[in-house]
């Protein structure tokens, strides 16, 4: 079975992503695989055909060991029904992720790293959306189990197909949200727009549709702060268009302006 993916390392998101995951297991019933990936300090130490270290036959450098452990037990501490695998990578999280993506159904991951500062973006966070075809959620802040969501739909065919997958999954089920559309209110993209709400009622949610004009990165960020959403779900986009997305960037910019944990639907 698919697990969930969760990147652990020292910066203080480390907690969060634990959190959020633990709080994705119990919602989806799915295992659990914790990942740190540090650079071998060994004098060029490499892994036979890129397979992973498994920490309980390699304990490793200390630091990864006690970082992974304690992840492991604070994520057992929240319920999960069994232990989280652990591995650990001497290098590459990009190539890594890549490598562990046809095993992985959701990555979980902090908005910063341990070398990140305290604001901003992670340095390697673009890259990891261009590489990894998974949803992914980024965690930003302490962990409070969501109650309210929000999905800005772009009407994109892979958006409307993510949307679909949510509602045939029990993440959002007993949540109430908001699909958000910012642009033109279009009949077409309105009725796709009711359709989908539709659907996500029938699967549990509380759901109601909004249609702004403005500017995504302004309006976005207000419309959380108005509903106090404290989760934001977007579409997904094809592998170059993420690229140009990010550097262009909407969603840049939107990383940086909300604090509140981001699916990204791919």
């Amino acid at each position: 079975m698919a697990s969930l993916l969760a990147c652990i390392d020292g910066s203080p998101h480390a907690e969060s992503v634990c959190d959020h995951t633990a709080w994705l297991s119990r919602r989806l019933d799915a295992p659990v695989t914790l990942l740190h990936v540090q650079e071998s300090a060994s004098s060029g130490k490499k892994v036979a055909n890129g397979a992973p270290v498994y920490l309980d036959d390699d304990v490793g450098a200390g630091m990864a060991k006690a970082l992974l452990l304690n992840a492991r037990q604070r994520l057992l501490q929240q319920g999960l029904t069994s232990a989280p695998q652990i591995l650990r990578r001497p290098e590459g999280l990009v190539d890594t992720l890549k490598t562990l993506e046809a095993d992985t159904r959701l990555l979980v991951i902090g908005k910063r790293g341990e070398r990140s500062g305290d604001s901003g973006i992670g340095s390697q966070l673009e890259a990891v959306v261009r590489a990894v075809h998974r949803p992914i959620l980024i965690c930003s802040g302490p962990f409070k189990p969501p109650r309210q969501f929000t999905i800005a739909y772009d009407g994109r065919e892979a958006t409307h197909q993510g949307i679909l997958a949510l509602a045939r999954s029990p993440l959002l089920a007993g949540m109430s949200g908001t699909l958000l559309r910012v642009g033109e209110d279009d009949p077409i993209l309105r009725k796709r727009l009711e359709d989908l709400a539709l659907l996500l009622r029938s699967a549990g949610c509380r759901v109601d549709t909004t249609v702004a004009h403005g500017d995504v990165e302004r309006i976005v960020p207000r419309h959380l702060d108005e509903r106090r959403a404290d989760l934001l779900i977007m579409g997904a986009y094809s592998h170059s268009s993420v690229w140009r997305f990010l550097r262009g960037s909407r969603t840049t910019q939107l990383l940086h302006k909300t604090e509140v944990p981001m699916l990204l639907l791919r």
